[in-house]
């Protein structure tokens, strides 16, 4: 993107007559940013150019952080600086006014760098075919600005804001003490301590830190741009781009997948953690704000639709001798939800803060973000100086959550080519630590949190090491050579050996994207990998799903990319396979997502995929709720009929294609032309299933398959027929409450239950399991007059029950007994065992039916696997051993089973049973029959 200039109207001399008045106005002016904020509201144009010559450095180090090329960071720079005089008459200029505008350059940047150009450029840049030299190569003059910004920016917030008010805004120490609100000899303190990590980070990069280094940090920037950027912040014409990235600036930067979440995290620390710091993606108060309570009205909305709320978290970081840890960054991580083309596992900062002088912060976190997790939950991510980054899961609501900083440990290992020799000079990076993930996206710059390891690079000998990693994480590592294969390995917490790691031979899967229509390439294209058998997806989605600590057990199979300009993508993969690919197009096209399959053949190290994405029509519509009010964050699939010949071969639809609607409701996706279905979802559990009765089964082709959207309507494209907006409206359910009590009567702590209506927005047939907390637990989105029956299970005390809840009654106490367990085998015709086969329990839970009416016939339909609820004990499945013998636990009570063995196409099932509190039942054996069964067979029957 080319960076902005003065409008067209204006003469050059205006703008050379601008440069005189501006470069005078850098001169040393005494007044606080308070009082220039103040004077510049008051009209005086002079002291927003003292702030843009003031702040302007350290603005455009965060630009180039983030973007790298100084014609984009320009663009960034100057709508930052336009945000600031927009909000100037809001903004409390005691908290800072350089946090605030670094803050909203680092959002327009970001805007920036998502764009599909901006990737585009960017993989032009980076893409490399030729092979990487053993030991590598030091980074270039270009490369110099992104680095340094960059650690820079990873820098801990105090010592962050010390280095950039001596070192960019060329403060005096004098002045650096009284921004930052102590003493000269502190001050000076951290500006030492935040050079020496910058110079320790930066070697680890290959980057010797000198005067010239920091020079660069400001590189590109001079009086020019300087001058643009307050000429144009106080009335000069903005270009329409230029306008979108200011937007950005002002609101605060949430993940891509949180939508209507409108408001920004404020947090002012005060005197309980010594200086105030700022949350990289929130902004000091506003003067004046007021939170507005809800009115009555308000209470009884659908939780998407009330004022978006924080949960405030606070607590005290200690080092491992239980010291108080001042100076501590704390950030709290967030869980991406699976998306289109971001399938890969990543953490999303959403909130930010120092620990004070006696190791306490206060967080305040977002609410209401989307999650998979049966609870919303975040990873507190806990780094400094000498700190060992440290990954804590708390659950949002605990209110305190402490964190003891555990002893520091080096992982060590060795790299061993293909040949036996050495991998010297192979880059390793660290992807998850502990319950924290940051798989990175191919081909694009790899943003982490504070904190996050270095990559390092493997010595003469193929050595490496991780120094001043956790003690007690688990720690998961990536090869990140284009020599080789792409190649994971899991470090556990107990491994104290270094971990050997044999390299393979290079898998590189190129390719571009194009369009049938025109055969132009498609920029910005999502594409995805899955690795491995396909047939292995569910349990990988529902390892990823269940809880979030499961992530430390599961190996990272699914690795994204983003085409350049040219529509080329390149991605490395991991040997084995077989791999199904995926490409999204950009957002708010008319081109329709495929998947394509791949095999490789031995020997080959490089395959080329090129694809055209065929056109369909994008369909405009919006999401309601029952009252009219727009719904925000709800999913909406398509999915063609059997009988739609339009449809291109290999289509993206249904949960695969899904789209998000926007905070007023509306949403656009891509549809193929003929009959097809739209099917949504809301973005919380407090929506009821639009239907009860039970559709086709395509498989036996009997009415007993039930959907559990909130909305859905039949539409049929024409080409060369404009669509109609479609409404979808979604009925909000009554909240239907029960209380749990263990066998002793007293409160069950906490648990899980599941109801067969309830599930996951991307997976119609996996349902969600809900809480129970303190004895209590609430079924949301039943619809009145029907029975619900459901299936509670607490996992630590392994206590269940079954019971049915119907809408308007009675809340009824539930009281769970002990869980039971099953003992099978599975042998085949001829009686002869089957090793090797992994046994899932499921549940035959009915779904929801009239009062008074009898329960469906054929439960088994929709069947209910304990691993969805329960990973604790059934993520991965038990294995049939060499008798082909196998043993399932923590059976809930009075729960209809059946144990299911899948391998290959062949599936096969256990007679159904019950088991009785407490009991181990010896089941008949499972007979591996010649013939294939289908689920259907399997579970709505009576079993072998």
């Amino acid at each position: 993107m080319a960076a902005a200039h003065t409008s067209s109207d204006g003469p050059s001399d205006r703008l050379s007559g601008f440069l005189r008045q501006f470069v005078a106005a850098l001169r040393d002016d005494a007044r606080s940013d308070s009082a220039l904020l103040a004077a510049f509201v008051a009209g005086d144009q002079d002291a927003f150019r003292v702030l843009v010559g003031r702040h302007g450095r350290a603005v455009w180090s965060v630009c180039i952080a983030v973007l790298g090329d100084p014609h984009d960071a320009e663009d960034a720079f100057q709508a930052a600086f336009m945000a600031l005089a927009r909000r100037a008459g809001a903004i409390d200029a005691r908290a800072g006014v350089g946090p605030w505008v670094r803050t909203a350059a680092r959002r327009a940047a970001r805007q920036l760098r998502r764009s599909a150009d901006r990737f585009a450029r960017l993989r032009l840049r980076l893409h490399d075919d030729s092979p990487v030299e053993a030991g590598g190569t030091a980074p270039d003059q270009s490369e110099t600005w992104a680095l340094a910004a960059a650690e820079l920016d990873r820098l801990p917030a105090r010592l962050r804001e010390a280095v950039v008010l001596y070192h960019l805004e060329g403060r005096t120490l004098v002045r650096a003490a009284e921004v930052l609100g102590c003493s000269v000899a502190e001050a000076h303190r951290r500006v030492e301590r935040g050079v020496a990590l910058l110079r320790e980070r930066l070697s680890a990069r290959g980057v010797a830190l000198t005067a010239s280094v920091l020079a660069a940090l400001s590189a590109g920037l001079n009086n020019e741009v300087l001058a643009r950027a307050a000429e144009i912040a106080h009335g000069a014409h903005v270009p329409p781009r230029l306008a979108a990235l200011v937007e950005a600036a002002l609101v605060p930067r949430v993940p891509a997948w949180v939508v209507g979440f409108g408001a920004a995290v404020v947090l002012a620390c005060g005197a309980a953690v010594g200086v105030a710091a700022w949350p990289d993606e929130s902004v000091p108060p506003v003067a004046g704000h007021q939170t507005e309570k809800p009115d009555a009205k308000s209470a009884e909305r659908p939780l998407q639709q009330l004022d978006r709320s924080k949960a405030a978290l606070t607590g005290r970081v200690t080092d491992a001798a239980g010291r108080p840890v001042p100076g501590a960054s704390v950030s709290a991580l967030v869980r991406r939800p699976w998306l289109p083309g971001d399938r890969g596992l990543r953490d999303d900062v959403v909130a930010q803060v120092t620990t004070g002088a006696d190791g306490r912060y206060a967080l305040a976190v977002p609410a209401d973000f989307p999650t998979h997790y049966p609870e919303r939950s975040v990873t507190l991510l806990v780094s400094g100086p000498g700190l060992p980054p440290t990954a804590k899961p708390v659950r949002l609501g605990a209110g305190t959550a402490d964190v003891g900083v555990p002893a520091a440990r080096a992982v060590r290992g060795v790299l061993v080519a293909p040949d036996g020799r050495p991998g010297a000079g192979v880059r390793v990076g660290v992807v998850r630590l502990g319950g924290a993930a940051a798989e990175p996206v191919q081909g694009v710059p790899h943003t982490t949190p504070d904190g996050w390891p270095a990559d390092v690079t493997a010595d003469a000998h193929g050595a490496f090491a991780f120094a001043g990693l956790p003690a007690d994480a688990d720690v998961w590592l990536d090869v990140r050579d284009d020599r080789f294969a792409l190649t994971v390995a899991r470090v556990a917490a107990s491994d104290s050996a270094p971990v050997r790691i044999e390299l393979a031979a290079p898998r590189v899967l190129r390719g571009r994207v194009t369009t049938t229509d025109t055969a132009r390439p498609l920029a910005g294209t999502r594409v995805s990998v899955f690795a491995g058998p396909w047939e292995s997806h569910h349990n990988r989605y529902t390892a990823v799903t269940a809880a979030q600590d499961t992530v430390t057990d599961t190996p990272p199979v699914e690795f994204d990319a983003v085409t350049a300009a040219d529509g080329g993508f390149r991605l490395r993969l991991p040997s084995g396979g077989p791999y199904r690919v995926f490409m999204h197009p950009p957002d708010g096209t008319a081109y329709l997502p495929v998947s394509r399959d791949v095999t490789w053949d031995a020997g080959e190290t490089s395959r080329d995929l090129s694809v055209a994405l065929p056109t369909g029509q994008v369909l405009h519509g919006v999401l309601l709720d029952d009252s009219g009010r727009p719904v925000a964050g709800g999913w909406v699939t398509h999915n063609p009929k059997a009988e739609n010949r339009h449809a291109p071969d290999g289509l993206l639809a249904g949960r695969d294609a899904p789209v998000r609607s926007a905070a007023d409701g509306s949403f656009r996706l891509a549809v193929p032309f003929g009959p097809g279905q739209l099917r949504a979802f809301g973005p919380t559990d407090h929506f009821r299933p639009a239907g009860h009765g039970f559709r086709r089964c395509p498989s036996c082709g009997t009415d007993h398959l039930r959907s559990f959207d909130h909305a859905g309507k039949d539409i049929d494209l024409l080409p060369g027929r404009c669509p109609e907006r479609v409404t979808l409206t979604l009925k909000v359910g009554a909240a239907v409450p029960g209380r749990a009590v263990g066998p002793d009567g007293g409160p069950v702590p906490s648990g899980v239950f599941v109801c067969r209506s309830v599930v996951q927005p991307l997976r119609n047939l996996v349902t969600r399991p809900q809480l129970i907390r303190n004895g209590v637990f609430e079924l949301p989105g039943c619809a009145p007059g029907r029975v619900y029956p459901v299936v509670l299970l607490d996992p630590d005390r392994l206590v269940g029950a079954v019971t049915e809840l119907r809408a308007g009654g009675e809340p009824p106490l539930v009281k769970l007994a002990p869980c039971g367990t099953a003992e099978v085998r599975l042998i085949s015709a001829g009686g002869r065992p089957v090793p090797g086969v992994t046994a899932t329990a499921a549940i035959r839970l009915g779904c929801d039916y009239p009062v008074g009416a009898a329960p469906p016939a054929q439960p088994g339909a929709n069947p209910v696997d304990q691993s969805w609820f329960d990973p604790k004990h059934h993520l991965p499945g038990p294995v049939t051993d060499a008798a082909g013998g196998v043993t399932l636990r923590a059976l809930v009570p009075g729960a209809e089973y059946v144990v299911r063995f899948e391998t290959g196409d062949l599936l096969y099932a256990s007679a159904t049973f019950r088991v009785k509190p407490g009991q181990v039942v010896r089941l008949p054996d499972a007979v591996a029959a010649e013939k294939p069964r289908s689920l259907t067979e399997v579970l709505s029957g009576d079993g072998d």
